[in-house]
């Protein structure tokens, strides 16, 4: 029986291509390693941008709920009052139907009867009369005949937060979730999903400050219920070392329930690094202006 032997090459030459095989296979690994790392991240990065949009959609549903609720009780009430103003009116019809039939009883009497008034009594009985039946009634019959316009209460919406942190890696269509709170007057903002909910119907002001490491540029939208009513570009892609923000400003209608964000464009992709620290502040803050009736 022949036998084979595998002889190994143990020559210098030979150890350096055993070296480069392993160096070439390590790097083909690593390269894989960090594709693989990559794509897991934008995949999770997207599922994250999808939650966050369906946590803000369920937010302007529940809104919308509330609201729907708060007008059906507000209508039952509405019908209650209707009810009990009816109910005046029949009164008071009544109290007429009698004071006018006595009227007519004094009229109808003659001197005959010995009971002869003279057109002074009779004025000052019917004024007397009038009085009794009207009495405190008589502003609420005029606001039932002409209306009046119900009271309306006024409240104060205003917010004013900022990222307490810089935030890397942004990508499209990300939007920002301004985690220090300032200003919170009537508890619409919520940090977790970065929206302001409108509390109430009306005009708001509304403004949004973002500031760029070095070489970092992007453009950054104002949404309400994920629609873009605006956007600001913010460059700062120049060799010298300078920090440079942009300002946006929007005065925006908004009904109960809308929900009003700050997001990365949903098609322009952002470089670099968005800064907010004690030097600049990347910020978001809104105020209701004027209230609908």
């Amino acid at each position: 029986m022949k036998r084979t032997d595998t002889v190994y090459n143990s020559s210098p030459s030979g150890y350096r291509n055993i070296q480069e095989g392993l160096k070439h296979l390590e790097d083909k690994l690593t390269a894989q390693f960090h594709f693989k790392v990559q794509e897991l991240e934008e995949k999770y990065d997207k599922q994250i941008r999808i939650m966050k949009e369906a946590i803000i959609q369920h937010e302007i549903e529940i809104n919308r709920l509330k609201k729907v609720e708060e007008l059906s009780k507000i209508e039952k009430e509405e019908a209650v009052k209707i009810k009990e103003d009816m109910e005046h009116l029949k009164l008071i019809c009544n109290k007429w139907r009698i004071f006018s039939n006595n009227s007519d009883s004094v009229l109808g009497q003659t001197e005959d009867e010995s009971s002869v008034i003279d057109h002074d009594t009779l004025q000052r009985t019917r004024k007397d009369e009038k009085e009794q039946i009207y009495g405190g009634d008589r502003g609420k019959v005029k606001r039932l005949l002409l209306g009046t316009a119900a009271p309306t209460t006024k409240s104060t919406v205003a917010f004013y937060v900022y990222l307490s942190h810089s935030e890397t890696k942004i990508g499209p269509h990300h939007t920002l979730l301004f985690d220090h709170i300032e200003t919170n007057v009537g508890n619409s903002y919520n940090k977790h999903t970065g929206a302001f909910i409108a509390s109430m119907g009306g005009v708001y002001l509304f403004s949004y400050t973002v500031f760029s490491e070095r070489h970092g540029y992007g453009s950054f939208e104002i949404v309400v219920n994920s629609a873009s009513r605006g956007s600001i570009f913010v460059e700062n892609s120049g060799s010298q070392s300078v920090y440079t923000g942009t300002t946006g400003v929007a005065v925006l209608l908004l009904n109960k329930g809308d929900a009003c964000t700050i997001r990365t464009h949903s098609t322009y992709g952002s470089t670099g690094t968005i800064r907010s620290d004690e030097l600049m502040r990347t910020t978001f803050s809104g105020v209701i202006v004027g209230h609908m009736m």
